[in-house]
This record gives structure tokens, sequence and C-alpha cells, in this order.
């Protein structure tokens, strides 16, 4: 289980005027459209990528990176150390002087946006207790290639060694990588962790897959990883890159959770085959007849990407789901709600935004059994598993309120009963009102119209 501690503060940030987010094992992300979800998605994607984002490519050219480079420099005096305890703080520093040093770029580039700004953006550690173990190469006067190849890494859970020898012409690069690593483990607990955007839209992407990645194979390198060459957000370019890379395994952990979707919700089954780009197929359940994703429902095209991704086990440290129960009828969202709780008791961060009220009730169903006295019996009466309920000092709600000035977020009331969403609450309050009224309407007249037929 995910158990890092902090918050993404933002302020003045597309229709964001002020948020503070707590980085849970489970966040849920609520509001009217419009509000700025999908920008601080965004976000929170570039914050836990920081390889890809947020430290600039050459440390000796940066002056944000002095106390960095002093502690680089006393770990390669030591060779064999361990980063814990107060060390995380000079890791802290590093990208939250990168985030100050470079907003206007780090914007720009998430969103393909050379006008995109944020006042300001910064995370929030404490309590941070993790322990890395680092093995740095040996500092040499040369080296030969044939016999000590640069910077070849090998990684385990939190250990990494460097392998071969270390000019002083090298070192540069050796701490840049280091840094990256420990940045990612700081922000995902994993020293290649990182996180996958599944935007909103999917149907369209998986329409257009070859077209986008045929037209957004340049892009897909980032040769300058600040510009906005990208005709897409990065988020979503990396979303394209990465299922085509996805290899499908059923012996990996979470593949059978694919195909319990697959069963319950699709009723067939989807597949990728190799192509000059890879294609994705439908197979309905009792047919040989395979379907291009073309000619299928927009309930395949939704849930396709999240099937390859489960099915290759490939699965990234923390998921940012765009609104999961698009497409999807009440049903399906349930499954689908149940579907990610049990990524997350299996250790995943998850982030979704969502706009359906069936699917917060889903989670509050699953919070509020957690804690029952009679879990047990509930369990058997409703046929829910233990790695389907959540915890609910694992989950986090957030409500984009708009004003005249900007969108605040606020942390969502949270009872033993789950989430109080005040926003869908009104609307079906106000929904539930009316239609009392015209029922009560209806009743008058046809008491009025037997009165007179008597």
């Amino acid at each position: 289980m995910i158990n890092l501690d902090w918050k993404l503060n933002v302020e003045d940030f597309g229709r964001i005027k002020r948020a503070s987010i707590k980085l849970s094992p489970f966040v849920v992300m609520v509001g009217r459209n419009n509000t700025g979800k999908s920008y601080l998605a965004s976000l929170l994607w570039g914050v836990l990528n920081p390889d890809q984002s947020i430290l600039p490519k050459n440390l000796e050219n940066s002056g944000a990176f002095e106390r960095y480079k002093a502690f680089f420099a006393e770990l390669v005096s030591r060779e064999r150390v361990r980063v814990h305890g107060d060390d995380w703080n000079i890791i802290a520093d590093l990208i939250n002087e990168s985030l100050a040093d470079q907003t206007a770029q780090f914007a720009a580039g998430i969103l393909a946006c050379p006008d995109a700004k944020i006042g300001k953006a910064a995370v929030e550690f404490s309590g941070f207790d993790g322990a890395v173990d680092i093995i740095l190469p040996k500092l040499v006067e040369k080296t030969d290639a044939r016999r000590t190849p640069l910077l070849r890494i090998r990684v385990k859970e939190n250990q990494v060694e460097f392998l071969g020898g270390m000019t002083s012409a090298r070192q540069p690069a050796v701490a840049h990588r280091l840094a990256m690593m420990l940045c990612n483990y700081l922000v995902t607990g994993k020293l290649r962790g990182n996180a996958l955007y599944i935007p909103a839209a999917r149907t369209g992407l998986m329409l257009a897959y070859k077209v986008l990645v045929a037209g957004l194979w340049g892009s897909l390198e980032f040769e300058d990883e600040s510009s906005s060459r990208a005709v897409l957000p990065r988020p979503i370019v990396n979303f394209l890159r990465d299922l085509g890379s996805f290899e499908q395994d059923p012996d990996q952990p979470f593949y059978h959770i694919a195909t319990e979707i697959e069963r319950d919700v699709l009723e067939g089954g989807v597949e990728m085959y190799d192509g000059e780009f890879n294609d994705f197929w439908y197979t309905p359940r009792g047919s040989d007849v395979r379907l291009p994703i073309h000619a299928v429902s927009s309930l395949v095209t939704e849930l396709a990407p999240f099937i390859i991704l489960l099915k290759s086990g490939n699965l990234p440290s923390t998921i940012i789901f765009e609104e999961p129960e698009a497409h999807l009828h009440l049903s399906a969202q349930r499954v689908l709600a149940k579907a990610l709780v049990r990524l997350v008791n299996a250790g995943k961060r998850i982030i979704i935004t969502t706009h359906s009220d069936t699917f917060i009730q889903q989670i509050n169903m699953l919070m509020h059994i957690y804690l029952h006295p009679e879990k047990e019996d509930l369990k058997r009466q409703f046929g829910y598993t233990d790695d389907e309920l959540l915890n609910p000092d694992f989950a986090t709600g957030y409500l984009f309120d708009p004003g005249h000035d900007g969108t605040v977020v606020k942390e969502i009331t949270k009872t033993r009963e789950g989430f109080i969403e005040p926003t869908m609450n009104e609307v079906i309050g106000n929904l539930t009102r009316e239609i009392i009224q015209i029922q009560q309407t209806d009743y008058q007249a046809e008491g009025t119209e037997n009165d007179s037929n008597f």
C-alpha cells in the first residue's frame, strides 16, 4: 500500500484559484464541468513523473541544485550509502526549487499550450520514512567502455546500483540520473515509479489511434521536454505511446480483473495484435468473429485501454483515470468502482475525476461496509470480497467549487457512510422536489376531474 504523505499546493492555474490536494491511495475529484479537474489531474501527472517533466537535463547549469550537488559529492566519497531521514528534505527541495524555477515551462509543456501559466506550485512533504540503498560507481581517471560500460543501472525494490566506472566528466550525468530516481521514489514510492493518465474522450482516441500515433511519432520522443511541440497534452501523448507498448500476459497479477470486467460488463474480450501499429479487436462472447475497434460500441472503446493495461500487468505506481464511468450503465459503473478499489488494495494509487453519483455511492458503500460492525454478514449478503472494501483512511475526496474569481478546491466531508458530495446532492434534491410537486399536481388534477364527473 502506498503510504506517502504529501500534498500538491497550487495557485492561479487555469480556472483554479487555489487547491491543496493530499495524495492518498484513492483520490476522488468531483465538481461541475469546466472547473479545472482535468487541469489539476494533468498537473498531478507531471509531478508524479518528475523524470519527464520537472528536472532540467543539465544539473550543472542550474543554480537551484547546489545543495543537491554537495549532497551527491558526499555520496560519491562513500560509494555505498543509504538515503533516509533528513536526506529526503534535500530531494524535496530539489522538486520544489525546480517547480519554482520553471512553473511556466512546466505548465506549457504538460498542456502543450505556450500560454499556460501557474502562479505557484509546490509539493508539501511530511512523515516520509523510506530508505534507499545506493551503490555508486568508482571514480576513475578514464574508462574502457568494452570492460566497464557507463551508466548501467541495476534496480531492486529499494536499492539502486550503478555499474561500471565513472570519470569526473560523467559525474553530472550520474548525478542527474540518481536525482530523477530519488525524486520518483519520494513521490511514488518506487525508484522507477511513474503515473499513467487515462484521459476522457477515450472513444475518439481509440478510433483515431493509428492516425494520432503516426502523426505524433516525432513528438513522442520529446527531444525537448519543456517544449509544447506536441499537438496534444503530454499526458495524452504518453498514454498513446504506452498503449501501444503493452504486452498481454495471462500470468500477470491483474489479468483476472480484466477478464472479470470483460465477463460482467463487455460480454466479450478485448485483445491487441501487432501490426505496423497495434490493432485492437473485440470478440463477443460465444462468437469467433473478431470486430475491429471502430465497429464496436462506445462501452468497449471506453474500457478497452483500461482492460489492455490490466492484461499487461505493467501497471504504474499511479493511475489517473478521467471519468471512468463514461458511457457505462449504472450496473457497469459499480463493477468498475470495485475493480479500482481492488487495485488500491493491491498497492496502487488511483486518482479519478467523476460526474457520477452512482460511482460515488458505490465507493461510499465499500467504505461503509469496511467499518460496519456486521461487515462479514453484509459481505455475504451482497457478495463483496475483502479486496473490494475500501479503508476510509485511504480515501480523500475534493470538490471543485467555482466562484467569480476562480475555482477553490475543497476537501469533501467524509462520514462513516462515505463522501458527502453537495453539488450532486443538490441536483438530485431539486429533481426529487420537482417530481414530487408534479405528482401532487397530477393527483390534485385527477381529484378535480373525478369531482366534476361525479
